[in-house]
């Protein structure tokens, strides 16, 4: 496509596929989307945070050191799956509540032949969030306030100087 035809294409209001993939596209003949799509940088963070970006946080938080954080955070994961694993119920208030529910067999209807279906029984994992979790994610509360610079550590006060040992005279040697 020419430069001319690359000027006309861009004042249409609607870009065909060719010309998008000849005159807009980074990679050139590759791009054969109709309509202009944007490849998002893998900097730039969309709101998720990852397990490492979690530990990194609560070390900054807490002002302890990112191993001391990493064995918290893996240790409260570890617990939590432990705990599930046999059945039980953890509930961390104003958090959320894990859960191992059996839900036993029934019978179903397929949607296109409404023909009756028996559905096995199967043990699923059941995630709730609770009331304080829902409050601060949906703007009703305040999100608690997070430390995000880390103090400087206070320089370490020396020691005493420690006054040198008395020396106990040295006994003579009688001569023979």
């Amino acid at each position: 496509m020419t430069h001319e035809a690359t000027k006309l294409a861009s004042k249409t209001a609607v870009t065909t596929g060719a010309q998008y993939r000849d005159s807009m596209s980074p990679r050139g003949w590759q791009k054969t989307h109709r309509y202009p799509t944007f490849d998002v940088p893998h900097a730039i963070n969309l709101g998720s945070m990852k397990k490492r970006d979690l530990i990194q946080a609560v070390a900054t938080h807490t002002d302890v050191d990112k191993k001391t954080a990493t064995l918290l955070v893996e240790g409260t994961i570890d617990v939590i799956l432990a705990t599930v694993a046999k059945g039980e119920v953890v509930n961390i208030s104003g958090f959320a509540k894990f859960a191992k529910i059996n839900r036993p067999a029934r019978m179903a209807r397929n949607p296109a032949t409404g023909e009756a279906v028996k559905v096995k029984a199967k043990t699923v994992a059941k995630i709730s969030a609770l009331k304080g979790f829902k409050d601060i994610a949906l703007g009703v509360a305040p999100a608690p306030k997070l430390v995000t610079v880390r103090k400087p550590a206070a320089p370490a006060a020396k020691p005493a100087a420690k006054k040198p040992a008395a020396k106990k005279p040295v006994a003579k040697k009688k001569k023979r």
